[in-house]
Formats: structure tokens, C-alpha cells, sequence
């Protein structure tokens, strides 16, 4: 990354020198307490430049402090000593201003004096060595509300949808649409300089093309602009640079812009969703959805209220649900979210329960790693204390946990609605891993505009003294369902019979259990008449197909002299398909498994 302090010491280093060594020849008495009449010499062995500091002005040029170190040398004739000699670093501070444009041009300086560090003031408005921006998280809002000032005062006054093409033409930007990547991990770019390869004028902004969601374009095109406003002196200094870049690419992968990324990243639904006015709308449309009636528990109207938030100001759902979090409304954590690509039930907590890096949800494979690392927690779900449901661990206890009409289970209301009761809680980490460095970032600063293929969610199970009173409760039940009771104590003590009473029991035909097994009728008999040995996986698939309870399951491998080992990943996957094999199929599992790039569990092949 291009640099201001390297590049004055490469283009205005000798000026800078000269001058600098003529005024301490001149003005040499301000740096030292020699007598005047002892000096007889003052040689200068070197000069070097120390630092520069930048900041922006307001008519668009830059201030420049400059720090020269002059390494001096006084021969001094004293009455007393006689000859001695006396080295000194001498510092002064140039004062100066410059455009930036293709580096620095119209370089001039100002004033030169004594760089005092005790009285130094920076600037008003300080750049980074980089010309980034000094942008720190608690002045957001107020960045936000300065350059809304600007371009759009009267988003301030009242809720207002902001026009993203029009921002764009505004600050003489020009957008177009084109497709970025095959898999539109790129929503978007900023050309700061003509593109001649691809033959992109300067001043572009490039949108996929394949972004359908109309909320996506509008963040992506202001995230772009907001990159123009703050990084064109940082853009024209880089374009000085041997290996310069024309081009701002806005994905979530941390690359030597990582800096610029999290600034826009985390100013854009500030920008579109200004304070005072969002909270004006929320209220207002809460007591909308309310009306004359009573008014409902947040969790029951929290998702219309993050999509009409969404939909009037033409934000993404994640970057709407971030920003209501921010103002004090928790539910919106829990509502609309998607875990493995499924959707999870809107669900609240005692308010302060989580904080910013926890969460009571969990992926599929994420839980599996847990499970396999965590011996006290990976044994009471084997036993069938906790249960895997809506990607949560919860208690499985009445009641929390529900049947409902076609079998399925289901978290209760009140269980969705006292997380904290009832659930887990993970400590959640986003990872990038970026030349052997590692960068961790709370979930409030995501923005849902770009898809990052290296970017890995961590989970951590916390032993906290939540966590603790619900294992020792779930460490504590003994009671099975009724269901399970009675099917484990007429279960049959060899493999064969076993198969051949819960068929019969779930009143399923062998040609059936073929279907839903994926297993052959002739494995199927060998099975029954305890001619083959099955395998592990063969007996998963079974239990699924005749959606066994999760304990009756764990019976039938011991019978069969197999368990589950929680030090297999793949092993806990099983495990999670037992707990939900009133909710999956073989071929869902198949499915998940092929995603996870482990072997399936059965095909209609199997032999």
C-alpha cells in the first residue's frame, strides 16, 4: 500500500533537506543552550525525514506536516575544554499543503519552525500514512450524518429512501452493470482511474449484473460512492504507486484495503438508516402494525417490522436487523435468519442475556466439530438430554419441546421465547484469514453485500453458569418418551428380530423400508435373518426410514455392537440426522453429507 511518508521522502526529499539545513545554520540558537561565542563550526552529517502527517482541508487540498530529522554536529572551543565536539538531533516541523492528484502535486511549504512534540495539534480532519480516513466506530453515526448533511439534508429531518443513482451522478459518478464474477462472490466496483484493459472509463461504478434484489444494488452502488468520497486522496496516492491499483473491488475479503472495507462496511446502513429518523419510522410503524389492540410480544411483529424497515428505506434485511440491534431492539438478532440455508423461527431472550458474539444458533457441521471436542456436552446428546431442533440446542423436555400434528417436533412458544432457559449458548467468531493473520469482527458489523468463500464462521462452547445449570437439569432427566418406553422394552435382542418388529410396528412393508432406506430387499432379508452384518452407516439409514425415537435408535446399534464415537466429526452428523429423523430423509441426508464431502449413508444400489 502506497504511503505518504515514503512518498515525500521520494519526490521532495532534497527541497525538504536543503532548506531545512540552511535554516539550521541560520537559526541554529533555537535548538541548543551553547554559548553563541563558543560555536566555531556546525557541520551536518545527514538529514532524514521522520514522518509526515496528513489532513484533509476544506477546499480540498491536503495539509502536510512534515518531520525532518538533521543530525548535526557543534564543534565547540570552550576556555575551559578546549576543543569539543557535540552531536545533536535537530527536529523542525514544514508546514505544507498539496493536491492529490496522481500522487502529490503543487507541493508547497508553508512555514518551517522547531518541532515542539509537547504543543503538536493534528489536524481537524487526519488521513492515515495511507490517506484513509481516521474513522473509528463510536463516530459513525456522526460521519454518517455529516456527509447526509451534504448530499441529503432532508433524510435527517424525515424518513426519506435515498435515491442511490442520483447520490452517484451527484458526485460525477458513473454506474453500469456487468458481471463480475461466475458466482457473484463481487456485488461490486469502483474505478477511480480509466480501466484501459477492459476499457472502463474513470469514475465508474460496476454492479454485477446478476444482483437481482433491488436492495442489494441500492447498498452496493452507495457503499461504492461512500469509497469515493473517503479514499480518492487514498486512490490517488496509491495511482503514484509502481503497482498501483485503478479499480476498489467490495467483497468481504480482507486484502491490503482492509481498512477502507470496514469503514464503508459499517458506515453504508448508517448512511441509509440516519438515527433520528430510522428510530421515528420504527416507532411509528410499530404502532402501526399494533393498532387498537393489545400490543403483541416483540418476537410475534419483530420480522414485518424488520421488512417494512427494510423495504422503506431500500436496505438489505441483514444490514436493517444489524441497525435495529443498535438501537436497543434485541429481537431483531433473532428473526430472519438462515442456517444452512434453512429458515429459523424468530426466537427473543431475557434482554442482555447474549452478548455481541453469541448466539444461540448453530450450523449442522459446526455442531458435529463441537460435539466431537466437547465430551460432556457431545454425552448428554448422545443420551438424548439435548436436542438439535430449528439450529438450536435445547432442553428436550415437554416443555420446551412440542409434536406437532404430522410428527415433527418443534420448539414451543415459550421456549422460542425464553432462549435463555432452555438453549446453549456459542461464542461466534468470523475468521479471515489473511497472510498468517487472523481478524475477528462482532456480528454488528456485518453487511450482507458481498459473499466471502474465505471467510469461516468458529463456534465455541461456553461454560458459562447458563450453560452449566442446563446441563446438570439435562444431566438430571431420566424420563423417555412413551413412545420410546414402550418400543425398548418389547425390542427384540438380536439385529434381525429387532428390524422385523419395528417394521411391522411402524406398518411399513419391506418394499416400503426399500424406498425410504435406499437399502435393497435382499439386504433388507439378509438383515432380517441376521445373515449380514450391517453397517454403521446401513443402520442409520434404518433408523431414519422408520423414524425411530433417538434413544430406540441408539439401542438398535448397541444391539448390533456399534456406537457412535464423538471423536468423529462424521460420527456426531449421524448423530444430529438421529435427533431429526422425524424431519429428514435419506436422501436429505445423502444430500448434506455430499455437501460436506463425506461418503453417503445408503443408495438404491446398496447390497
Amino acid at each position: 500500500m502506497a504511503s505518504i511518508t515514503k512518498y515525500v521522502k521520494e519526490h521532495f526529499f532534497e527541497t525538504i533537506k536543503e532548506i531545512g539545513e540552511f535554516y539550521i545554520f541560520l537559526y541554529h540558537t533555537e535548538f541548543h543552550s551553547f554559548n553563541k561565542e563558543e560555536i566555531s563550526s556546525i557541520e551536518i552529517e545527514y538529514s532524514s525525514i521522520q514522518k509526515v502527517y496528513a489532513g484533509e482541508r476544506e477546499d480540498g487540498k491536503l495539509d502536510f506536516d512534515v518531520l525532518l530529522n538533521i543530525f548535526a554536529v557543534f564543534n565547540l572551543n570552550t576556555s575551559s575544554q578546549g576543543i569539543i565536539f557535540q552531536k545533536q538531533v535537530l527536529t523542525l516541523k514544514f508546514s505544507c499543503i498539496g493536491s492529490a492528484n496522481q500522487g502529490i502535486q503543487d507541493f508547497q511549504i508553508q512555514s518551517i519552525g522547531k518541532y515542539d512534540a509537547n504543543n503538536f495539534k493534528n489536524f481537524t480532519k487526519p488521513l492515515t500514512d495511507e490517506l484513509i480516513p481516521y474513522i473509528s466506530k463510536k463516530i459513525l453515526d456522526d460521519i454518517a450524518e455529516e456527509l447526509l448533511s451534504e448530499y441529503f439534508p432532508e433524510a435527517l429531518k424525515t424518513p426519506t429512501k435515498l435515491d442511490s443513482y442520483s447520490f452517484a451522478k451527484a458526485l460525477g459518478l458513473n454506474v453500469q452493470f456487468d458481471e463480475l464474477s461466475s458466482n457473484t462472490s463481487i456485488f461490486g466496483r469502483l474505478y477511480f482511474h480509466e480501466d484501459k484493459f477492459s476499457g472502463i472509463p474513470a469514475k465508474t461504478i460496476v454492479v454485477d449484473k446478476n444482483i437481482k434484489s433491488k436492495a442489494m444494488i441500492n447498498s452496493t452502488i452507495i457503499h461504492e460512492c461512500l469509497h469515493w468520497i473517503l479514499h480518492k486522496y487514498s486512490a490517488e496516492l496509491e495511482k503514484a504507486s509502481p503497482t498501483h491499483m485503478c479499480k476498489l473491488t467490495s467483497n468481504n475479503e480482507l486484502t491490503e484495503n482492509e481498512a477502507k472495507e470496514w469503514q464503508v462496511h459499517n458506515l453504508v446502513p448508517k448512511f441509509m438508516m440516519p438515527t433520528k429518523t430510522t428510530k421515528a419510522f420504527i416507532k411509528k410503524r410499530y404502532h402501526e402494525i399494533c393498532g387498537n389492540s393489545q400490543p403483541p410480544e416483540m418476537i410475534d411483529i419483530i420480522e414485518q417490522l424488520i421488512k417494512d424497515t427494510a423495504n422503506f428505506f431500500g436496505t438489505t434485511i441483514v444490514a436493517t436487523k444489524n441497525r435495529l440491534y443498535e438501537f436497543g431492539i434485541e429481537e431483531a438478532r433473532g428473526a430472519l435468519n438462515y442456517i444452512d440455508g434453512k429458515y429459523v423461527p424468530p426466537h427473543s431472550w431475557k434482554k442482555g442475556f447474549l452478548g455481541p458474539k453469541q448466539t444461540f444458533s448453530i450450523g449442522f457441521h459446526d455442531l458435529a466439530q463441537l460435539l466431537s471436542k466437547h465430551d460432556l456436552l457431545g454425552k448428554l446428546f448422545l443420551e438424548g438430554k439435548f436436542i438439535y431442533i430449528d439450529s438450536h440446542i435445547c432442553l428436550n423436555l415437554p416443555k420446551y419441546i412440542e409434536t406437532l400434528e404430522d410428527n415433527k417436533l418443534s420448539m414451543t412458544y415459550y421456549a422460542r421465547t425464553h432462549m435463555d432457559e432452555c438453549c446453549l449458548v456459542f461464542e461466534k467468531e468470523h475468521k479471515y484469514n489473511i497472510d498468517g493473520f487472523i481478524f475477528y469482527f462482532d456480528l454488528s458489523t456485518a453487511l450482507n453485500n458481498s459473499i466471502d468463500t474465505n471467510k469461516r464462521q468458529q463456534y465455541n462452547y461456553d461454560s458459562s453458569d447458563n450453560n452449566l445449570e442446563l446441563e446438570i437439569r439435562a444431566a438430571i432427566l431420566n424420563a423417555e418418551a412413551k413412545e420410546s418406553v414402550d418400543i425398548l422394552n418389547n425390542l427384540p435382542f438380536d439385529f434381525g428380530s429387532a428390524i422385523s418388529y419395528l417394521r411391522e410396528r411402524k406398518k411399513m412393508s419391506v418394499e416400503d423400508l426399500e424406498a425410504s432406506a435406499l437399502i435393497s430387499q435382499r439386504t433388507i432379508y439378509s438383515l432380517q435373518k441376521n445373515a449380514k452384518e450391517p453397517k454403521l452407516q446401513t443402520i442409520v439409514a434404518l433408523c431414519i426410514a422408520l423414524t425411530l425415537p433417538y434413544p430406540v435408535s441408539i439401542k438398535l446399534m448397541e444391539i448390533a455392537g456399534r456406537n457412535l464415537r464423538q471423536s468423529s466429526i462424521e460420527e456426531m452428523i449421524y448423530a444430529e440426522f438421529l435427533q431429526k429423523s422425524y424431519e429428514l430423509s435419506v436422501e436429505d441426508c445423502n444430500q448434506m453429507l455430499t455437501n460436506l464431502n463425506y461418503s453417503i449413508l445408503t443408495t438404491k444400489t446398496t447390497l
